[in-house]
């Protein structure tokens, strides 16, 4: 099968409060396309382009997860993500794969985070939430290899360029460059996984205003697991691994070297 054609439509709809009128609701509403189309003009490539789009409705925990010094009872919408397109060529070489790739993201209530101002025009030390209808041009390549002796590398970097619709300046806290990496080593038949996994963010504004930026973000996690029996296996990581470059939230640096170990039991 040389080509895959999928043809579809998605309803995306959401309630939100209009901002400055808390007590009213607007509607969004959008029919957007859902398709995915792919081609192999040869067996070793693959063509692709797609489009799929969402709606983005975060528990409080999981926005608690990713910006941990939120105010309290923070406001939460949706991101309704009509258009979230990508394209691009996929190609394998014996155990290597390449992706080449592009993107574009235009999204209805982007969520994002300013530091909270007190009425004496002091910051306050915390986060608030702030959404405002926003587009996301992206290109990017991944990198796949499979090394002899069950060793597994993956190596990606996007470059981003964000802008609100109707607001001046950056998006606060949205870095133009960023990339990840994994090294994963399997051993005893498979019982063993030893992962290293790493993540880059080049320094981002932490305001509209660029008066000030958040420097580069580094994180270096070690994770190992190993299965005693079917039911039975052993924890242990090391996270945010010292290389100096762990602020991602301006004035916050994390912990670095965290050290944890568990047991796991299935049934």
């Amino acid at each position: 099968q040389r080509y895959r054609i999928r043809l579809g439509a998605r309803y995306l709809g959401a309630w939100s409060d209009v901002p400055g009128l808390t007590s009213e609701l607007q509607r969004i509403d959008r029919v957007a396309p859902d398709v995915l189309l792919e081609a192999y003009p040869v067996p070793q490539v693959r063509l692709f382009a797609r489009n799929q789009p969402n709606v983005d409705t975060p528990t409080l925990s999981a926005l608690y997860d990713h910006t941990p010094y939120l105010l309290s009872q923070p406001t939460t919408r949706p991101s309704v993500a009509w258009l979230d397109a990508e394209g691009g060529i996929q190609v394998y070489a014996g155990p290597v794969q390449v992706i080449a790739r592009g993107g574009y993201r235009d999204v209805r209530q982007y969520r994002y985070v300013v530091m909270a101002q007190r009425q004496d025009g002091y910051r306050d030390g915390l986060f608030r939430l702030r959404y405002a209808d926003a587009n996301i041009l992206q290109f990017g390549a991944d990198l796949s290899v499979v090394l002899p002796g069950m060793v597994h590398a993956t190596i990606s970097g996007t470059y981003r360029d964000g802008a609100f619709h109707n607001l001046d300046g950056p998006i606060p806290y949205f870095a133009d460059v960023v990339g990840e990496a994994t090294l994963s080593y399997s051993f005893v038949q498979s019982r063993g996984l030893l992962q290293v996994t790493g993540r880059y963010e080049r320094s981002r504004p932490v305001d509209r205003t660029e008066s000030d930026f958040a420097p580069p973000f580094v994180d270096l996690d070690i994770h190992l697991s190993f299965d005693v029996t079917e039911h039975i296996g052993l924890l242990a990581h090391v996270d945010n691994v010292g290389l100096g470059y762990n602020e991602y939230w301006s004035d916050y640096p994390q912990s670095p070297s965290v050290v944890g170990a568990g047991l796991r039991v299935r049934w």
